[in-house]
């Protein structure tokens, strides 16, 4: 085994197989997904493989590679394989599937109405929208003979090409993918539906839909398929990827953000959401002198509530020169033994307390693409427990070089649970831009307020603390932690009208009246910004992603501010169709 190969995220499920055993680690609540084999060996994992340009995994019978060329790869392979495959001698490192998230009249408030009368013309007619999402309601009559085909990720079959799961549907065999969730099929209405009052940005744009598993892997693997798919109609397309995570560095050298670079060009251009954790307490930062000691409080709620969580992991980073011992006091006031860096075997230690275990894993530098040193403290419930225990937990950490450090971690909690919230003086407000929105070739959504009062299709009013007219406060600011520049610009994004799902079974209180429904996030900023790509790649459909990023921004201003000025929640300010 090459443990210099391979990233804390794999790292840590390696752990798992050895402690836990193929059946035992299954049945413990994790951050990273896994496929049960059928016969109880090692599951399934999906990973990014980091490799030689050419490299030839043919001869790996374990291993299906899903590329056959290209410096980052998605692949899928059982877990126990992984020794095997640090062993290549093309391969640079291995990291985990994570799982991303959905990052849940506005038209008038950015000029789109002025844009379409000056042209009528322009309606994204002739480009490909890509939808990676949650699925599509294909029976919804806004958009009705526009969907060229569904790759649904999640339904077994022949899979797409070299990639050998989920299964591609056209026709009337896509009827068979159903959107549950509800929030594909409103962002693609408001990128590109056709409704009389609640249409979208582009209305004759056609669409190319995948249902993602919403592992990163699968996401990469999305926009590859939609490029491809464009490319053999001819047709420029754009993604909408409304969607992220706090896996990563923050800086865009993880593996989708580079994927994603990587497959953009002339003619294929990818649209992110800047994420929705504007007022969370997610992320805390420190500077730590020379040989000096800090503490990182953050408060759980208590393990008897209904949103405790069951997991805690703490993604955290700093410079590559540094060197810091990590250790974890928990709220029942254990503490862990301090870990240095662990250059030679397993970098993973675990600790067992009666309230909690605690997983500490700290690799080197060279494992990371970006050179600098990430390590993942990870908490589970004591073994009498099935949450993790309430209170305030301290993250501790030695400098023990010889020059300062800043450090950066960022808390993961899994949907619907309650917060790992840092505390004073270490909690920051910045840096809450994650994968994909980090991708430099990635244009990437703010939100902004258009409403926040309405009336649900029973008549009954209703209203949310959002400030109109202004960003809102929900909207995850920049900058990233290399200090670039992002979000990128502002458009819609609360509250906004766009397709209801007939599959889906969201709050009344949200369903504003038939296939109707109202929702506010950066998820609905993102396929606005998708709408306006569309309706520029019309015009120009070889045009590159640095092209269409320098026109949106310079249809961009910030209220009140002068002009060109840029800022970590706004970017370039909202858009104003008008201009383009």
């Amino acid at each position: 085994m090459k443990y210099h190969k391979l990233a804390a995220s794999i790292a840590s499920l390696m752990d798992d197989l050895q402690t836990q055993g193929p059946l035992g680690m299954l049945a413990v609540a994790h951050a990273f997904p896994l496929a049960a084999a059928a016969d109880g060996t090692a599951p399934t994992v999906h990973i990014f493989l980091r490799c030689k340009e050419k490299t030839n995994f043919k001869e790996m019978a374990d291993i299906r590679v899903h590329q056959e060329t290209g410096k980052v790869r998605t692949a899928r392979l059982p877990l126990d394989a992984i020794g095997a495959l640090s062993e290549h001698s093309g391969v640079s490192r291995i990291s985990a599937a994570r799982e991303l998230r959905p990052l849940d009249v506005a038209s008038m408030k950015v000029n789109l109405p002025t844009l379409r009368s000056a042209d009528p013309s322009r309606t994204g007619k002739g480009v490909i929208v890509g939808i990676v999402d949650s699925g599509i309601d294909c029976a919804h009559p806004a958009f009705a003979g526009r969907i060229r085909s569904l790759w649904d990720q999640n339904i077994a079959g022949n899979g797409w090409g070299t990639t050998n799961y989920g299964t591609v549907l056209t026709g009337e065999a896509m009827f068979a993918s159903n959107d549950t969730n509800g929030h594909g099929t409103h962002v693609a209405g408001i990128a590109a539906g056709q409704h009389s009052t609640f249409g979208g940005v582009a209305p004759e744009a056609e669409f190319i839909i995948v249902k993602t598993n919403f592992q990163n892997t699968g996401i990469a693997d999305g926009v590859r398929y939609v490029f491809e798919e464009a490319a053999k109609l001819d047709r420029a397309a754009v993604v909408n990827l409304s969607l992220g995570g706090h896996w990563d560095a923050h800086d865009g050298s993880d593996d989708l953000s580079v994927a994603i670079d990587g497959l953009s060009g002339a003619g294929k251009i990818v649209v992110a959401a800047a994420g929705n954790e504007g007022g969370d307490p997610i992320h805390a930062q420190v500077k730590i002198l020379a040989n000096k000691s800090a503490e990182i409080a953050f408060r759980t709620v208590p393990s008897t509530s209904a949103n405790a969580a069951p997991w805690i992991m703490l993604n955290g980073w700093y410079e590559g020169a540094g060197s810091c011992d990590i250790g974890m006091r928990t709220s029942a006031g254990n503490t862990t033994p301090m870990q240095a860096i662990i250059s030679n075997g397993p970098p993973t230690r675990n600790f067992n307390f009666p309230t909690a275990r605690v997983r500490i894993t700290t690799p080197p530098a060279a494992v990371t693409p970006n050179g600098d040193v990430q390590f993942l403290v990870e908490i589970r419930p004591g073994l009498a427990n099935t949450r993790v225990q309430g209170g305030t937990w301290r993250l501790l950490v030695n400098n023990t070089g010889n020059s300062a450090v800043r450090l950066d971690v960022w808390s993961i909690v899994p949907p619907n649970a309650g917060s790992a919230a840092f505390q004073a003086p270490a909690e920051s407000d910045d840096l809450k831009v994650g994968s994909p929105g980090c991708a430099a070739s990635v244009t990437t959504a703010a939100a902004y307020t258009t409403r926040n009062q309405w009336i649900d299709a029973g008549g009954s009013p209703h209203a949310v603390g959002l400030t109109l007219d202004d960003i809102a406060e929900f909207s995850s600011p920049g900058p990233l932690r290399d200090k670039r520049k992002k979000p990128d610009l502002t458009a819609p994004g609360a509250m906004i009208v766009s397709c209801l799902s007939s599959k889906s079974s969201p709050p009344p209180a949200s369903i504003i009246g038939p296939g109707l429904l109202i929702e506010a996030g950066t998820s609905m900023a993102c396929p606005f910004v998708t709408g306006l790509v569309a309706l520029l790649l019309q015009a120009r459909p070889k045009a590159t992603p640095a092209q269409i990023k320098a026109k949106l921004q310079g249809a961009c201003a910030i209220p009140g501010r002068p002009a060109n000025a840029v800022d970590p929640k706004w970017g370039a300010g909202l858009i104003d169709a008008s201009k383009l």
